[in-house]
């Protein structure tokens, strides 16, 4: 008998060493995995921050892009008035004389 309970409370023993591990690896697990979902929020917010960003970087360039392209048309423009008016005074000048 004496045998029979001490092999019983050693069993119980590395039992419990057992289920005392077991139960410190979950709540190793548990505040990892909550550690982990604060990482994928802060990643989320990070994301819309960042696309944001980006949108309003699209806009400036846009901007700046479209800015040289309006000044050479206007110039164009400048350049046709300025021919035409010439060709116009050119011909008056002519049916003039």
């Amino acid at each position: 008998m004496e045998i029979s309970e001490r092999l019983w409370e050693e069993s119980m023993r590395s039992i419990d060493a057992r289920f005392a591990r077991a139960e410190r690896d979950i709540d190793e697990l548990y505040s990892r995995q909550c550690e982990i979902e604060k990482l994928s929020i802060q990643i989320g917010e990070m994301l819309k921050h960042h696309e944001k960003t980006q949108e309003k970087h699209g806009k400036r360039l846009d901007n700046l892009e479209s800015r040289p392209v309006k000044y050479f048309d206007k110039f164009i423009s400048g350049i046709i008035g300025a021919l035409t008016g010439s060709l116009t005074a050119a011909l008056i000048s002519l049916i003039l004389k």
